[in-house]
């Protein structure tokens, strides 16, 4: 009796060719997560990369608003500069005129160009110790001094009186280090301020024009006087700074000098000179 086989497709299973294509069903699921994950962080990318492309462009434009303002103020401030640099420049020129005008007439005074101050030497004018009325050999040196100030102010430089580069002209008196026992007058202060007194009244006296007529642009007085006791003393004195002693202002005196001497040289006048500025425009920065 012969045994019969039984056709191949009763023994034949599905399941390899379902996990087969479960497998597959996978794979496509999981190609198409890595898909959706590129294209999202793709998308992402994009995103924050246009974001970055914003902020440039913001950051560009700020660039370029600041250099703008840079260069606004950078103008601003060259012109400020010209309306500063100016009228400083004329200022020099006139105390230089005054004072080569004055040593030419024989009054030997020197030129601070930093502090803007002709310092009247004590060759020239100074006071008796706890005085302030001018010593007579003194009267000429300042009736000298008050012509050769007007005259200078006065006559025409190229856009006008000289005196329109003026603001202010101080006379300063000046004190030595030894107390004025004067409660009444303030002490060394009063006693210097007397002295600026002293000689703005003697200067008034000798003016052709009443200085008290003289006025800046402003039509406010041109003279004014001032006082500083001992504060500001002579550097050609023991008490001075030796970094300012020249041989123009102070010759060839041997430091230091007697105490009398010293004194001396600190009971003087100064006369300061002070540019008149124009209204500087107010900086706008937007």
């Amino acid at each position: 009796m012969k045994k019969s086989r039984k056709p191949l497709q009763e023994n034949y299973s599905t399941e390899g060719w379902m996990s087969f294509s479960d497998i597959m069903t996978g794979l496509l699921f999981i190609f198409l997560l890595i898909i959706m994950t590129m294209m999202y962080l793709n998308r992402e990318e994009n995103t924050r990369y246009r974001d970055l492309q914003e902020r440039e462009a913001a950051l560009n434009e700020k660039i370029k608003l600041m250099a703008e303002r840079e260069h606004k103020l950078e103008e601003h401030i060259k012109t400020v500069n010209s309306q500063i640099k100016e009228p400083e420049e004329k200022t020099h020129e006139i105390m230089a005129l005054i004072t080569s005008d004055l040593k030419r007439k024989g009054i030997n005074v020197s030129l601070d160009k930093k502090n803007n101050v002709i310092h009247v030497l004590d060759s020239e004018l100074k006071f008796e110790s706890g005085e302030y009325s001018i010593p007579g050999q003194y009267d000429q040196t300042v009736r000298i001094l008050t012509d050769e100030i007007s005259s200078v102010l006065m006559k025409n430089a190229d856009s006008g009186n000289r005196i329109h580069f003026i603001d202010t002209i101080f006379i300063e008196g000046h004190t030595d280090k030894v107390f004025y026992n004067n409660s009444r007058l303030f002490g060394n202060w009063g006693l210097s301020t007397l002295r600026a007194i002293s000689v703005w009244n003697t200067m008034n006296e000798y003016s052709e024009k009443s200085l008290e007529k003289y006025r800046n642009t402003d039509g406010r007085p041109l003279f004014s006087v001032s006082g500083y006791a001992d504060m500001r003393p002579n550097p050609c004195s023991n008490e001075g700074d030796s970094k300012f002693r020249t041989p123009e202002a102070c010759g060839d005196a041997v430091y230091p000098l007697s105490e009398n001497d010293s004194n001396a040289k600190n009971r003087r006048i100064d006369i300061r000179f002070f540019p008149h500025m124009e209204k500087i425009e107010e900086y706008k920065g937007n």
